[in-house]
Parts: structure tokens; C-alpha cells; sequence
């Protein structure tokens, strides 16, 4: 019995929405497990509107932000898009978040510190599993809507010895 490796493919949402949506349908006829689309804003579409197009035209590959980052989406709205997904599209919703890179140099800002990004996927993992956080300004909440956790699973980006630290925890 062989098994088979899961491969991803990155996407850019560079490209007019239907030839997004015709690359994911491709990568899910050719056998790959996921698509990780890129969250930069300026230079791609948004993350979110790109996942829920492409979510709905496919049946089973997994979408995922590639990736997203703490300096410009906030954690409330990233778990709510994510958890939203999660539930139109059960175990095919994948967070990938990161420091930034494009998604940052873009508006002139510097990547997330990573006790930024710990402090993103702590709260952002709470919230999917429908928990109370604190925020920012010791304002506390969840996703009140949610009648279940949400199944979207929580994957760190990593390069370097502190953030590849960070990821396997």
C-alpha cells in the first residue's frame, strides 16, 4: 500500500476571479490536498471573498490563507471569516498566518514581532474553538454565534529558529 504525500499549491489572487477559481478546480482534479491563497492586500484580491468563491466551486480540496498576519486583520475578524468558512465548508478551511511580508512591506510597515504572532494564533485558536479572549484594550469576547467549534485548523509559517519554535508549539 503506497502512500501518498499531501502537496499544496500557493496562489496568487492576482488573476481575474474565474481564472482563480479555474486554477483551484485544476489543482483539485490533479490530486493536491490544499491551495494556500495569498493574503496581500493591495496586491491580491481578499483572502476571504477569494476562499468563498473558490470553496464553492470545488468539492473537496482544502483552502487556506497564505498567510494571514496580526499587523492588518484583526484576530475578531479573522476568526469570524474563518469560522463562517468553516461552517459552509466543513474540514476544508486551513489558517495559515505568519509575521508578513507582502502584506505589510505594501502599506510601509514592519512584520509582526513574533510575540505579536503568538499572541495572534493563541487568540485566534481560542475563538475557533468558540472561547473568550482578551483584546487589546482588555475588552473580552467570542464568537457568539458559533453553536459548535469551528473545525478550521491553525498552521504557522515559519523560517528561522524562533519562529520554527513558535510553530511546534
Amino acid at each position: 500500500m503506497s502512500h501518498r504525500p499531501k502537496l499544496g499549491v500557493a496562489l496568487w489572487g492576482t488573476h481575474p476571479m474565474p481564472q482563480l477559481i479555474k486554477q483551484v478546480q485544476i489543482s483539485e482534479a490533479l490530486g493536491f490536498e490544499s491551495v494556500w491563497v495569498i493574503d496581500s492586500q493591495l496586491i491580491c484580491r481578499d483572502v476571504f471573498v477569494t476562499l468563498a468563491a473558490c470553496l464553492a466551486n470545488t468539492s473537496k480540496i482544502k483552502l487556506a490563507t497564505g498567510v494571514t498576519q496580526p499587523k492588518t486583520r484583526h484576530v475578531s475578524a479573522a476568526a469570524s471569516a474563518l469560522a463562517t468558512l468553516a461552517e459552509c465548508y466543513p474540514g476544508r478551511v486551513l489558517a495559515g498566518v505568519g509575521t508578513g511580508f507582502s502584506s505589510v512591506r505594501t502599506l510601509g510597515m514592519r512584520a509582526a514581532k513574533a510575540s505579536e504572532l503568538e499572541a495572534f494564533v493563541t487568540k485566534l485558536r481560542k475563538l475557533l474553538r468558540k472561547q473568550e479572549v482578551e483584546f487589546e484594550n482588555g475588552a473580552r469576547g467570542s464568537i457568539t454565534w458559533m453553536e459548535e467549534p469551528s473545525e478550521a485548523q491553525v498552521f504557522v509559517a515559519a523560517s528561522g529558529p524562533k519562529m520554527t519554535q513558535l510553530a511546534a508549539s
